[in-house]
């Protein structure tokens, strides 16, 4: 396989998304994106794409001001864009955005730990970064200023 260089990746996640028919997409820290990269995306995908920043290691209310986000926008997949904080937080988003309840339910160690009720939206990791391999595991990192 040939190592892609940033502008293919974005091309190839672009073409990707659209194969999946999805109309309103989340992008997740498009921070780290050149003008021409995230050109590329809105061309590609449209104008329904949405943005969230992410700074740092995502709290529990990032997490669920972003699910709400994506529920009242009505987004249909999420993207991340980034290092382990942003493919987290995104990770985190996806669950939550379609799933009842509180996040609390379903966090380890300082909630309840319980299954998703609901499958996730779909969701994209583009990793900019090597060594946090949060890109190939299901759990997300979120802060818990609280405990």
């Amino acid at each position: 396989m040939r190592k892609r260089a940033p502008i293919d990746v974005l091309e190839f996640a672009a073409d990707q998304l659209l194969g999946m028919q999805m109309q309103k997409p989340m992008f997740g820290d498009p921070s780290g994106l050149t003008d021409t990269m995230w050109d590329l995306i809105v061309n590609t995908l449209g104008a329904g794409v949405r943005l969230i920043y992410v700074e740092g290691e995502p709290t529990v209310a990032f997490a669920n001001d972003g699910a709400g986000f994506a529920r009242r926008k009505a987004i249909d997949v999420v993207v991340a864009v980034g290092g382990g904080s942003a493919i987290d937080a995104g990770k985190a988003i996806a669950a939550l955005a379609t799933n009842p309840g509180d996040i609390f339910d379903y966090l380890e160690v300082v909630g309840r730990g319980q299954p998703l009720a609901v499958p996730p939206l779909p969701f994209v990791a583009i990793p900019t970064t090597a060594g946090t391999g949060s890109e190939v595991t299901r759990n997300a990192v979120l802060a818990v200023p609280e405990h």
